[in-house]
Formats: C-alpha cells, sequence, structure tokens
C-alpha cells in the first residue's frame, strides 16, 4: 500500500532523495490550505509550517507516492523537531506532512 507525502523543502531537493531513498522520486505539485511556512526557523535554514487559523493561507509543495519503509527513513531524518501529521490534499484524500513539533 503507497504511502504521500506532502514535501514543502529539504525532501524536494534530489541529493536529499539519493541520500536518504537511494532514488529520485517524482512528485506531483500541490497546495496545502490552511497552514503557512516561516523560511529558515530550523537550525537558521529549514522551513517550517504551522496550522493557520485562516484557511485561505496555503504552502506550496509537492505530493511524492513512497513506501512504508521510505516513511520510516523520512521520520528518521526529520528528527523529533518535526512530527508527522496526516492532511487532506485536493487530488490525496490521505497524504503525511512534517510540521513543527510542538514540546
Amino acid at each position: 500500500m503507497p504511502h504521500y507525502l506532502f514535501s514543502y523543502g529539504s525532501l524536494q531537493d534530489e541529493a536529499v532523495q539519493l541520500r536518504i531513498f537511494k532514488r529520485k522520486l517524482i512528485g506531483i505539485a500541490a497546495i496545502l490550505y490552511g497552514y503557512h511556512l516561516v523560511e529558515n526557523e530550523y537550525l537558521g535554514k529549514f522551513p517550517v509550517i504551522y496550522a493557520s487559523t485562516n484557511s485561505q493561507n496555503t504552502v506550496k509543495g509537492m505530493v511524492y507516492e513512497i513506501t512504508k519503509t521510505e516513511l520510516s527513513l523520512c521520520d528518521q531524518y526529520e528528527t523529533d523537531y518535526y512530527k508527522r501529521i496526516n492532511i487532506v490534499l485536493p487530488l490525496h484524500p490521505q497524504a503525511w506532512v512534517y510540521v513543527r513539533n510542538s514540546r
């Protein structure tokens, strides 16, 4: 069963994909509604998204089809600064995205 991952940051980078998944991911452009992006918040270089009170706020990104094993690799890559949550996108009723962990 495939998993879908919405990426708005470094997981879109081909070099990062090759390092983590040992392959280049093929994705489609997507927009996530009800979130806003903060550039360079984590370690001064990685973007973070937060849920917004304004449903018109959007985050542009890519959706990739990945395996369960690759999803576990994403969890390791994203560290505990991020948490993985389930979201709904216009063409994907269920996808994963990493948001700022509130711990």
